[in-house]
């Protein structure tokens, strides 16, 4: 295993990617059975620009560069000392702004990234 922590099981869903150090593959209800009962090791797999381009993310750049995710141009990604922090763009609730900016924490894992489009759009990356 490389200097990757482990990955914790409680932060997969079917389907994320996660690897063995040489491949990469979707986690299955087996995969994550077998890391919550310590029978399997996996590591997450690091989010790179080859995956946002695979996920459909489009380069920006702004003076420093930002990835938004098509066609929604919902999500922005703003990259930093290798973590990107995403930024939420929305409709405003109670405010006379014409959009509202939400800063997340900071993720560098493909699967953080599938998880948090699945929360807030219901639909896979």
């Amino acid at each position: 295993m490389d200097a990757r922590k482990l990955i914790d099981a409680r932060e997969l869903r079917i389907g994320n990617y996660i690897s063995t150090g040489d491949n990469n593959y979707n986690a299955d209800s087996n995969n994550i059975y077998d890391l919550q009962y310590g029978l399997a090791k996996f590591l997450p797999v690091i989010l790179t620009e080859e995956w946002l381009t695979k996920f459909g993310f489009e380069n920006i750049d702004y003076g420093h560069s930002r990835y938004l995710i098509n066609p929604d141009k919902t999500i922005r990604l703003i990259w930093n000392n290798g973590w990107l922090y995403p930024q939420i763009e929305q409709a405003p609730e109670m405010s006379s702004e014409s959009t509202q900016v939400v800063s997340l924490d900071r993720i560098k894992y493909v699967h953080e990234l599938q998880n948090l489009y699945y929360a807030l759009t219901h639909e896979e990356l």
